[in-house]
């Protein structure tokens, strides 16, 4: 009788290629596949993103997709479990192992959904490699305290013997000790991975070793209301969109709040069809159901004495309010605890709370006065909620002029500037834009505008540079000084020469301008360097007419998104998805052409000047009967307001001046994390025939 650890059968792998119908494909698997595919064993990363926001089913949906592909690496999907002893934990992986590579190997998905057999059954079942099948007989010979080594390099030990790449998915990996022999594996050349688990145990493991880490990108609002309005469909609850744009407003886009909610408004026989009523199935959760459980069994595990508990809660609530400094709330010995459960973080400076608002509404109702009923608690739950969403509510209506202006903005350069404006004050003679830039700031947007103004009788131009700060509040006067002088540095830029051949000056003054938008509420008295508008005064300078990029909602349209490497002939896969979209859309074939040679001549671009070889390129097609729109984003150094291609057009370097005598509309937009070029073509009297 075999006197080896019996495991029972565990419960079957959720497959990863089918996902429930209830949930979105992620973008960020898309990319992530590609660059798997790509790269092939040198991939490794560290996925990094808070509990319940979706890392787990991320690695699935990875893959789901790379079993769609017979030559692509083998993926193997292992979740770590919690309590089992070394020797069980041994078994189960290689067992598993086996499973998922006869799977692939056979190429029959419907696999997965078996139960993970004892391992001995495993190797009996007809389609295992003889190499692998030859490692688990190795291994069974072992003795149980070598196990758990062997079969951590067991993987890279198929690799080498079989010829085929194998991509490892790890999550629940924080269920290990740093110390594990899979880590250690994991250095081995032949190996591509990628891991996932707890936040604070993986930036430990990863900075000790220096592996990439990947951040956990969020649901989009607009995926979010996707994946609400399907829950809802198959809950029976009925799905209101404006409901849930406030929800994701106030408590982001989790889909797991967001299932969470709908599951227990469908059970409770609540209705979903106002935010007051949301509110309240927010409120049950955090008082009494899942949602609260979960988060007390966290504060529990992060602070174990009850006493410490209750007083540091009544602290930490305080400190969200403003009310205590954080350095006299959290006592030193606390604060291993709360990073571990995710209450805080560690930073270069020390560690510091991280609360999010649905934290902060937990930790505001476990420390009530006594004699608080638990009806008592939903209600100041519900009303702190509903406070906050009148808020947002609020913020979103005083956003909406900052934005539209914005974007008019950002039109300026398709659309130009009215000759003459008979604003407040003298005329505004503006000058006749060739190009803008964009730059961010803390609480403003600086557009700097290049090109040539004019004198009175229009007999001479000289180049010069406008600069538009858009504020959301009024700007320090040192802000104004510092401002000013990055004007004059620019202006000492420009060509020498004017248009006419005259004089630099020309005769027009000053060939820098500063303008300065602030909301009414501010002061609208400004410098003698500047020149100030209210957002209401510039916002009717500009006129109405819709922002560039977006489609013509009067019309059809195709709306594509693309993303590809920033790499030598990257615009390959770019300009065969301009041609796709353009048949299907009728497109003249000269109007084609233009755009593809100005797609190409921004891949290249991006390729020579973004600095981030690897990094992504980003693109949206927007193509209707109007006009056709190209935002390309690409990944890596962004365009300062000084560069090369941020200057008039005799300053300029080729590529750009090529892009801008194809299109009718050229937007160039620096950003903190790369550059975006929007590119637009117009089609006066509708699509051309081809």
């Amino acid at each position: 009788m075999s006197n080896r650890t019996q495991l029972p059968n565990p419960e079957p792998m959720i497959t990863p290629n089918f996902l429930p119908a209830n949930l979105l494909a992620r973008r960020q698997a898309d990319r992530l596949v590609r660059v798997i595919s790509e790269e092939g064993s040198l991939f490794r990363g560290v996925l990094l993103g808070k509990r319940q926001q979706g890392k787990t089913d991320l690695l699935r949906q990875v893959h789901g997709q790379l079993f769609e592909k017979p030559e692509g690496p083998i993926p193997f999907f292992y979740a770590f479990r919690h309590g089992p002893e070394e020797g069980a934990l041994a078994r189960h992986f290689l067992a598993t192992f086996c499973q998922q590579v006869r799977a692939f190997l056979m190429r029959q998905e419907e696999l997965l959904w078996e139960p993970v057999a004892h391992l001995e059954r495993e190797l009996e079942r007809p389609g295992l490699p003889l190499s692998l099948t030859e490692l688990a007989r190795d291994f069974l010979a072992l003795p149980p305290a070598c196990q758990l080594e062997y079969v951590s390099a067991l993987p890279a030990q198929f690799v080498h013997r079989e010829g085929r790449p194998v991509c490892l998915l790890l999550d629940e990996t924080h269920r290990l000790s740093p110390e594990s022999p899979f880590f250690s594996s994991l250095h081995t050349a032949n190996l591509c991975w990628l891991l996932s688990g707890r936040l604070p145990f993986l930036l430990q493991v990863a900075g000790a070793d220096a592996w990439p880490l990947l951040e956990l990108e969020s649901f989009s609002v607009e995926e979010a209301l996707t994946l609400a309005e399907r829950k809802c469909r198959l809950a029976g609850v009925h799905f209101s969109k404006q409901t849930w744009v406030q929800w994701c407003d106030l408590a982001g886009t989790s889909a797991w709040l967001i299932g969470l909610l709908v599951q227990s408004a469908a059970t409770e026989g609540q209705p979903l069809n106002d935010v007051e009523q949301l509110g309240r199935v927010y409120a049950r959760e955090l008082v009494s159901g899942t949602l609260g459980n979960w988060l007390h069994g966290r504060w529990q595990r992060a602070i174990p004495d009850r006493r410490e508990r209750a007083r540091l809660a009544e602290a930490l609530t305080s400190l969200s309010k403003g009310v205590l400094a954080p350095t006299a709330s959290v006592p030193p010995e606390s604060w291993d605890g709360l990073v571990a459960e995710e209450w805080a973080e560690e930073t270069p400076t020390g560690p510091q709370l991280v609360l999010d608002g649905v934290q902060q509404d937990w930790l505001s109702q476990v420390t009530p006065p006594p004699g608080t009923s638990r009806d008592r608690l939903q209600s100041r739950a519900l009303q702190s909620f509903l406070l906050r969403s009148a808020l947002a509510h609020q913020t979103r209506r005083e956003e909406g002029p900052w934005a539209q202006i914005r974007s008019r903005l950002l039109e300026l350069s398709q659309t130009g500037l009215p000759e003459v404006w008979e604003g407040e004050g003298s005329p505004i003679f503006p000058l006749r834009l060739c190009s803008i830039s964009v730059e961010s700031e803390d609480n403003a947007e600086l557009f700097w505008c290049y090109g040539f103004h004019q004198d009175r009788r229009g007999s001479q131009e000289a180049s010069c540079v406008l600069l538009i700060a858009l504020c959301r509040e009024a700007p320090t006067t040192s802000q104004i000084e510092s401002w000013s002088r990055q004007l004059e540095n620019e202006a000492r830029l420009l060509p020498a020469t004017s248009r006419s051949g005259g004089d630099p000056a020309g005769g027009l003054g000053s060939r820098q301008q500063l303008w300065v938008v602030v909301p009414s509420s501010a002061s609208q008295a400004g410098v003698a360097s500047e020149r100030r508008f209210s957002w209401e005064a510039l916002s009717r300078l500009l006129g109405t007419e819709a922002p560039p990029g977006e489609p013509d909602k009067s019309t059809s349209f195709q709306q594509s998104q693309l993303s590809v490497p920033i790499a030598p002939r990257c615009e390959v896969a770019a300009v065969e998805m301009l041609e796709q979209i353009a048949e299907r859309q009728g497109l003249a074939v000269d109007a084609t052409d233009a755009l593809r040679l100005a797609l190409t001549e921004a891949c290249r671009n991006a390729v020579q000047h973004s600095g981030n070889q690897g990094g992504k390129l980003l693109i949206d097609f927007w193509i209707s009967s109007a006009k056709a729109t190209l935002n390309i984003f690409n990944e890596g150094v962004p365009f300062g307001s000084q560069q090369e291609e941020a200057l008039p057009a005799d300053a300029r370097g080729t590529g750009l001046r090529m892009i801008r005598s194809l299109m009718d509309a050229v937007i160039l937009q620096a950003e903190p994390s790369g550059t975006r070029l929007i590119i637009t073509k117009k089609f006066p009297s509708g699509i051309p025939a081809r």
